[in-house]
């Protein structure tokens, strides 16, 4: 049997960031605009970092592009459970943008610690709002936003044969 060729096998090809390079003003600033206007719920409370003992910081989001205008922050709510919150974030999406991933009609379990929603412009964009999610004891939750913006000198990944890069809308 003849193993396939590297270039058959090879998964995609990511940008490493480039020394010096740095997102351009423009996408900084709509970085900016984008975490000013991000919609919790209702008496989320602004946090440094999140509680001690959450999984909250288990959780990454990728990007397929370098260098992007980035930003995170964290959020607690108190009196409502995670799967409310994540509930409550898929029928307000932030910016403009659009809930693609999950499915907006699709309801966490109720017995979850864990979810995350993908607020993005459309399900193939490399640009958006990741809210990742954790049950933070009884009936609170913590929010963690990871957001991302193109440059106009931002490099992407590309596909290796026959293959698509996963976005977070699918």
């Amino acid at each position: 049997m003849v193993p396939p060729s590297p270039s058959a096998v090879a998964g995609p090809t990511v940008p490493s960031p480039r020394p010096g390079v740095t997102a351009d003003a423009a996408s900084e600033a709509k970085a900016a605009a984008w975490l000013a206007g991000a919609r919790v719920p209702p008496g989320a409370t602004l946090v440094k970092s999140p509680p001690p003992g959450t999984a909250i910081d288990d959780q990454e989001q990728g990007w397929w592009c370098e260098p992007m205008a980035e930003r995170e922050a964290y959020w607690t709510v108190s009196g409502m459970t995670m799967v409310e919150v994540a509930n409550w974030l898929r029928a307000h999406p932030s910016n403009g943008l659009t809930v693609v991933d999950p499915p907006p009609l699709e309801t966490p379990s109720p017995d979850a610690t864990n979810d995350y929603v993908h607020d993005f412009p459309s399900p193939t964009a490399f640009e958006g709002m990741t809210f990742n999610l954790a049950t933070w004891g009884n009936d609170s939750a913590v929010i963690h936003l990871q957001l991302a913006v193109l440059s106009t000198n931002s490099a992407c990944a590309t596909a290796g044969p026959g293959q698509q890069l996963m976005t977070a809308g699918g």
